[in-house]
């Protein structure tokens, strides 16, 4: 019987042990587990700082943009355009970027008629963008004239000329939302008929 209970006694105290080995092995694993927990808080905040001083630098960009002075401006008593049919005219146009002695447009003479459709061909540098900003009035001509509907567009006001100039550059940007929204942008007001047609 007293062997039994010193055998019992002894299996107890075996268990005991066992029982702290895991409790030390579930406190380590434990540790482990805090100690990557505070290594990857630390990289979040990391790279949160790193796009926090990105974001700020480019908010700095964008407000020095945003606050420069307006070069293309409206003559003081400019009326609207009228609803436009769609000539285009660059007459003996002109064009030289500011703090350039180079001229990017020399003379040029075209006229675009309505529903038509013109291709512009060149090497990089030649011109073509510019061209096309002309319409808008993006840019003002250094000489010469541009005309739409015979109007030189100078002569109105810049929402009026632009509120009729559909542009779509050669890089697709899509807004977050949905495709209605995206077609809609300028016009949050337009109906679905408008959108569809403008689809």
């Amino acid at each position: 019987h007293a062997t039994h209970v010193g055998e019992t006694s002894r299996g107890n105290e075996r268990r005991g042990i066992g029982v702290i080995r895991r409790q030390r092995d579930g406190d380590q694993h434990g540790a482990d587990d805090k100690h990557q927990e505070m290594a990857l808080l630390e990289h979040r905040e990391s790279i949160g700082a790193q796009q926090i001083a990105r974001a700020s630098a480019s908010a700095d960009r964008l407000f020095e943009i945003l606050d420069s002075p307006i070069e293309v401006t409206e003559k003081p008593d400019a009326p609207d355009i009228p609803p436009l049919t769609g000539v285009v005219e660059f007459r003996g146009v002109h064009l030289r970027y500011p703090g350039s002695d180079q001229e990017v447009l020399t003379g040029l003479d075209a006229v675009i008629e309505p529903r038509t459709t013109v291709a512009v061909v060149g090497s990089t540098g030649s011109g073509k963008t510019s061209l096309v900003n002309l319409i808008p009035r993006f840019y003002d001509v250094t000489g010469g004239a541009v005309l739409v509907d015979g109007v030189d567009v100078r002569d109105v006001t810049l929402a009026s000329l632009r509120g009729q100039v559909g542009f779509v550059m050669q890089d697709s940007v899509l807004f977050s939302g949905t495709v209605r929204e995206n077609i809609a942008y300028g016009r949050p007001d337009a109906t679905d008929e408008d959108i569809e047609s403008a689809a």
